[in-house]
């Protein structure tokens, strides 16, 4: 796996992720990510035994967490009770996490009040989140302007959707579209989709 922490900009790296993933296409489906960076995904109705054993239970308080192994081996851990739209996210987040340096043999939790000591790192995890589930340059190729639309194609809640459906409009105001070579990348990679999804 590439060395996404070296990118200290959450967007760049879930460029970076999409480009080396070779994703092509909404939405993205995170457990087939998780299998392209080498991250196990484990449920917590499945391991909750295990997590509590490894002295892990208080974690099972937040929507997921990651952490590393001594073999070396990262692991996302994450509530399979939260809605469809909720675990997609935390499962990102949680990638977020992984890519940008933030374990090492720390766990990170998400979805747990002031369980991080960083509020910069679960802020960037977010972003991290919210630019792989609803890259900006494909919403802007597709022609995605409302909420629904970005929900529709990204498989986001409304509630995520208003947020990008927000910043999407700020970008437009500044005419902000593949200004870096990275961005420039996801969207010739996501070009086929583009031209069969447009709105």
């Amino acid at each position: 796996m590439s060395s996404y922490g070296k990118y200290t900009d959450a967007r760049d790296a879930s460029w970076q992720c999409l480009i080396d993933c070779q994703i092509s296409s909404l939405p993205v489906q995170v457990n087939e990510l998780g299998n392209r960076l080498g991250i196990r995904l484990y449920k917590y109705t499945v391991n909750r035994e295990p997590i509590i054993e490894a002295g892990l239970g208080a974690y099972l308080a937040a929507d997921g967490f990651s952490l590393q192994a001594p073999s070396g081996q990262l692991m996302v851990f994450f509530n399979d009770r939260c809605s469809h739209h909720r675990t997609r996210f935390t499962v990102a987040h949680e990638y977020g996490h992984i890519l940008l340096g933030h374990t090492g043999n720390n766990v990170c939790p998400q979805g747990a009040l002031l369980s991080s000591a960083d509020p910069k790192k679960e802020r960037d995890a977010n972003v991290f989140a919210s630019r792989l589930l609803a890259p900006a340059c494909v919403l802007w190729g597709c022609g995605a302007k409302t909420a629904e639309e970005i929900a529709s194609l990204c498989d986001i809640s409304e509630d995520a959707a208003q947020v990008r459906a927000q910043r999407m409009r700020l970008l437009r105001r500044r005419n902000a579209w593949l200004r870096s070579p990275l961005e420039r990348s996801v969207f010739t990679q996501f070009q086929p989709y583009i031209e069969a999804n447009k709105f």
